[in-house]
């Protein structure tokens, strides 16, 4: 991860490199413009910012669950959604 000089409304921002499927990048060449976003950056920003935000949600709504449980879940989702 690098700084970047540019400050966001979360304050200073990072760097980090992704590597994602071409058909997935080509996706979001088609739509971050049309959906009125400045630049793929912002799209990708707003894409894991929402991510986050679904997650946390989603964890506080199951308090009562155990974390062990709340983990083994997300594992299991995150090796269903890999492409």
């Amino acid at each position: 991860m690098s700084s970047d000089g540019n400050s966001g409304s979360d304050g200073e921002m990072e760097k980090i490199n992704v590597r994602v499927p071409r058909a997935l990048l080509t996706q979001i060449d088609e739509v971050w413009e049309q959906r009125g976003y400045a630049n793929k950056s912002e799209f990708i920003r707003y894409a894991l910012r929402d991510a986050v935000t679904l997650q946390h949600s989603s964890l506080r709504k199951h308090s009562s669950t155990s974390p062990k449980a709340v983990n083994s879940g997300s594992k299991a989702r995150r090796s269903h959604t890999r492409m």
